[in-house]
């Protein structure tokens, strides 16, 4: 994002021009951006223009690490309920069928105005997804084109069920408007053996006007179906709940977790019929995670009132 924010700044280049993981020392350039550093941190590849072969030094580097803790971090902002959301090519999805979630911002009726750049995470169960087959691609839209006015980079890391994504405008010009600024695109594995709901969801985002001040929007969690294997009534529900499965459990785990993943409650079954009580758990979204004896898993989203 803070490439789309100053592109084409210039300034005093580093004596090492380079993509190479390493520390090298910096001149300031002299001004700042919008978080108080001074522009030069924006130059990555260090050759004094902050422009798109700057993305390289992003993809070659992505994710690593140093002994260094830095002081200050963007914060992303977690929501969850629908500026940011997912329209998919169907409902019901078999092994071997091939998703397309397009990615949305606004509607006709709620429209997003002065708008720049954002960044987001999606969150999968990469279990259900054929390995390699995941990709975020960004078509000419209201927000841009891509090699025009606009630049874009996108992650795939199954290891922890995370696509990230990012597409910024590069002309220092608000743009208005609604509707696709992404597709995230993945087939069902073909070595799925059992029905299940895969919650599908925008984890972290952060966005920005041209400004570089930061928009806040609503973010809504979309469920893929392979079939049914698991019933929960009522859903929503205030203080218990029961979750039927269609066929006898016999030693199975079930796990409550929150939308950010952390496990709430685990219970060991066996039967056909399970009374879970609120307990604890505050207002929200939670999904119920049940793991079989023979390693088999189901999704499933459950909303406490």
């Amino acid at each position: 994002l803070p490439l789309g924010l100053y592109y084409g700044q210039t300034g005093v280049p580093r004596l090492s021009i380079s993509n190479v993981w390493q520390a090298d020392s910096a001149a300031n350039w002299g001004y700042t951006a919008n978080n108080g550093s001074d522009m030069k941190r924006v130059d990555c590849n260090g050759d004094g223009t902050i422009d798109v072969n700057d993305t390289l030094a992003i993809n070659l580097n992505f994710n690593l690490s140093h002994a260094i803790t830095v002081t200050s971090n963007p914060t992303f902002n977690d929501r969850s309920a629908y500026d940011l959301y997912f329209v998919t090519n169907g409902s019901l999805f078999n092994p071997g069928d091939w998703v397309n979630a397009e990615i949305w911002l606004g509607s006709s009726s709620n429209p997003i105005n002065n708008f720049y750049g954002i960044a987001f995470n999606i969150n999968y169960e990469a279990s259900v997804v054929q390995p390699g087959t995941e990709s975020i691609t960004y078509p000419a839209s209201w927000l841009g084109t891509p090699g025009t006015d606009a630049i874009k980079i996108s992650k795939i890391d199954a290891a922890v069920n995370t696509a990230y994504g990012a597409i910024t405008r590069i002309d220092h010009t608000d743009v208005s408007g609604y509707g696709k600024i992404a597709d995230f695109k993945f087939q069902i594995s073909t070595a799925l053996t059992s029905a299940l709901e895969m919650p599908l969801y925008i984890t972290n985002y952060l966005a920005y006007n041209a400004a570089g001040i930061e928009q806040n929007f609503t973010t809504s969690i979309t469920e893929i179906n392979t079939g049914s294997g698991i019933t929960i009534y009522p859903n929503p529900f205030t203080l218990q709940t029961t979750i039927a499965f269609s066929e006898e459990q016999k030693n199975s785990t079930i796990k409550i977790m929150d939308v950010l993943g952390k496990e709430v409650k685990t219970i060991y079954f066996t039967g056909k019929q399970l009374l879970l009580e609120k307990g604890e758990m505050k207002k929200g979204i939670y999904f119920v995670q049940v793991v079989d004896a023979n390693k088999n898993v189901l999704n499933k989203k459950i909303v406490v009132q």
